[in-house]
């Protein structure tokens, strides 16, 4: 090795020396040195962005939620919920003496609060419905206000046992003379259409039911008959073929927070303001975080699953939007935790979207946040925003470097 050589690199280790000492005890930006311009200067700095230059909510049409695994009864948030269900395959070879609906528990959805038994009630159902379809504002009320069956729904959902075992609750309506009189209707189909029946929760519910849906084939709702069979007594269990359950929005969410739910298509909007980052700099570190809403959210047992696009272009109220197909997408689930750190992965490139607004190389519209499981059940999360708590409200946290300049 040179002479000249082995100085340069003595003085590049002074260089990264003096560097790191020069951040030691000081919340100045730590500066930088240029080995071939003593007087340039580059700084290290971190900063944490929470001015949004757009922030919002807002709902698109309402999803059909006929492809649920879930079926729901009860209301809560000023959510209210029903479930309707048809029986096609009763038979007409046997004489139908009693008749229960058995719905298997699934979990439930709360706020958090204190939930107390409620009762709920079986109806039947006045017109047709196409489970694909149907929509508590397509449905309108078609079912007789007089009620065939009933049950106490309690506050509990699936019990675990042991490691990987599970008790499912079975809630059982047992249908009255009428009930059973419906049933032999829909045996003998020269007596009537068969509209199926409606499980109402009333208007005093505290939480939401969950019962598994028909796409689960093993815990599917099932009419059970007890039936004669020329003279032999026999019990029948008759499976469910087709359920879904209504979702009607009884009060509208409280004003403040930024919303995302599953059903009403309540999406949220955000755009940051990254113009106090100089246009040259290079994000060494970035991380979002979103809080949440606890108390005006509505949680399932199951987390809620977010889906955060890059918009294409910029967000024009009330619901006009473009996502930007050309970037990958990101996934995030909510818990009651309460908060939601997102950090780069190999599959959402979140610093090198941010690298791209700062730079100025694509226009910054901001993002989408939409559900992951659009009709699932009716599940929101309430994010913080500027108006709840500025100090709670999403905020990116940036880790930055700026070229030496003179």
């Amino acid at each position: 090795m040179t002479k000249r050589c082995h100085l340069l690199r003595q003085g590049a280790i002074v260089g990264l020396l003096l560097l790191m000492g020069l951040g030691c005890g000081s919340d100045a930006p730590i500066q930088g040195f240029d080995f071939v311009d003593p007087n340039a200067r580059g700084s290290i700095d971190s900063t944490v962005v929470s001015d949004l230059a757009v922030e919002a909510t807002f709902s698109d049409t309402i999803t059909a939620t006929g492809r649920s695994s879930n079926l729901l009864v009860g209301s809560l948030g000023g959510v209210a919920t029903q479930t309707l269900l048809r029986f096609e395959d009763v038979p007409d070879t046997v004489v139908i003496l009693n008749a229960a609906l058995l719905l298997r528990t699934k979990g439930i959805l709360s706020d958090g609060k204190s939930k107390s038994t409620f009762e709920a009630t079986v109806h039947p159902v006045t017109a047709d419905w196409d489970e694909t379809t149907v929509t508590a504002e397509t449905f309108q009320d078609a079912f007789d206000p007089v009620p065939i069956a009933s049950a106490e729904i309690l506050p509990v959902g699936s019990g675990v046992v042991g490691f990987d075992s599970t008790i499912t609750e079975i809630v059982r309506f047992e249908f009255d003379q009428t009930g059973v009189e419906l049933v032999r209707q829909w045996a003998d189909s020269t007596k009537g259409p068969n509209n199926g029946i409606l499980i109402d929760g009333g208007s005093n519910s505290t939480f939401i039911k969950e019962f598994f849906s028909s796409v689960s084939p093993t815990n599917l709702a099932v009419l059970e008959l007890d039936v004669l069979n020329g003279t032999e007594r026999d019990t029948l269990s008759i499976n469910v073929s087709q359920d879904t359950y209504l979702a009607r929005q009884v009060a509208e969410p409280p004003p403040g927070p930024l919303y995302i739910d599953n059903v009403f298509s309540q999406q949220t909007v955000l755009k940051f303001d990254l113009s106090a980052i100089p246009r040259e700099s290079t994000i060494n570190r970035i991380s979002m975080k979103l809080n949440l809403v606890r108390e005006n959210s509505i949680l399932a047992d199951e987390d809620f699953r977010v889906f955060m696009q890059v918009l294409f272009k910029p967000f024009e109220p009330p619901k006009r939007f473009r996502v930007d197909s050309t970037v990958t997408s990101v996934v995030f689930s909510f818990d009651a935790s309460g908060q939601m750190l997102i950090t780069p992965n190999s599959l959402f490139r979140l610093q090198s979207i941010f690298q791209r607004w700062i730079n100025e190389d694509i226009e910054n519209n901001g993002f989408i946040l939409r559900t992951l499981t659009p009709g699932r059940d009716v599940a929101r999360v309430a994010l913080h925003s500027t108006q709840t708590d500025p100090e709670l409200a999403p905020r990116v946290e940036i880790d930055f470097s700026t070229a030496p300049t003179n």
